[in-house]
């Protein structure tokens, strides 16, 4: 992908609110920034196109969670007993202060996590599909022509991305804190259609949000709960696989935005010498 006039102008403003000289950044790090900032401005435009994907794939682990929880009378019987369980007719229905509501509560919704989690493999394996992850330059065309070569296969990461963010966007809604407070990337990932912060999320935050949550049910003896870090685990490791060849899509274009980067910065620095000098401060 050529460095267009479009890019100079964004690395000179980046440049300019750096806080630190770049000295202080190593070369992995500026272009690992200067990935997630081109692959942000090419798929700005796409955000609506990748939505439909992932908004579809929330709502349909979101119904897996609600069919699960028309289990939940027969697993608490099998916990508390027939007449006990009796006024547990759904999740809500739980005191999750309560050990043995929580036992119930999280095997109930086993199941669902593991299911959505194989969707989300499944959908991501069309991912891996997509050769490069980079439109030859950052014109309308050249991204329209991106999409329609790439686009349906790229949407698999997308449905991957919406059925784990549909995961722990339930759990948080449920009160549990690991969740809730990882759903501020995701938000990020959606809002800005870039694929590397979708699969940054994915194999960071959003499995570690998911892991913890059945850390948890696993120390009060759910016996599903290996299985559920397993599978996101494995989802996890397929966004990461995909992380790679996005990040080896714009590998080249990168060591010559690095170089580019550095000259401006460099510039910069000596243009506010100049006129520090010149005010005498």
């Amino acid at each position: 992908m050529k460095i267009s006039r479009k890019q100079i102008r964004r690395l000179v403003r980046e440049e300019a609110n750096r806080e630190l000289p770049i000295t202080y950044y190593s070369d992995d790090m500026l272009m690992h920034e200067g990935l997630l900032d081109m692959l942000g401005g090419l798929f700005g435009g796409l955000v609506d196109f990748f939505s439909k994907a992932f908004g579809k794939a929330e709502g349909d682990v979101k119904g897996l969670f609600t069919s699960a929880g028309d289990k939940v009378n027969s697993f608490a019987e099998k916990l508390l007993g027939k007449e006990k369980a009796a006024d547990i007719k759904s999740i809500e229905d739980l005191d999750m202060k309560k050990e043995d509501h929580q036992k119930i509560f999280y095997a109930t919704v086993a199941e669902p996590v593991i299911e959505g989690m194989k969707a989300g493999m499944t959908a991501i394996e069309n991912a891996a599909n997509v050769e490069d992850w980079t439109p030859a330059d950052d014109s309308d065309e050249a991204v329209k022509e991106w999409q329609e070569t790439n686009g349906e296969a790229a949407n698999g990461l997308w449905q991957a991305f919406g059925t784990m963010g549909g995961t722990v966007s339930w759990f948080g809604d449920q009160g549990i804190s690991a969740a809730s407070d990882a759903m501020g990337g995701y938000d990020t990932a959606a809002e800005s259609g870039n694929p590397a912060e979708a699969v940054t999320w994915m194999a960071g935050d959003g499995a570690k949000a998911i892991k913890q949550t059945y850390e948890f049910a696993k120390t009060i003896g759910i016996k599903e709960a290996e299985k559920v870090m397993a599978s996101a685990d494995e989802l996890a490791a397929a966004a990461g696989a995909i992380g790679e060849k996005i990040a080896a899509s714009g590998e080249e274009q990168q060591k010559e935005s690095l170089e580019l980067r550095k000259m401006i910065n460099h510039m910069i620095i000596q243009e506010r010498r100049i006129i520090k000098s010149r005010s005498g401060k």
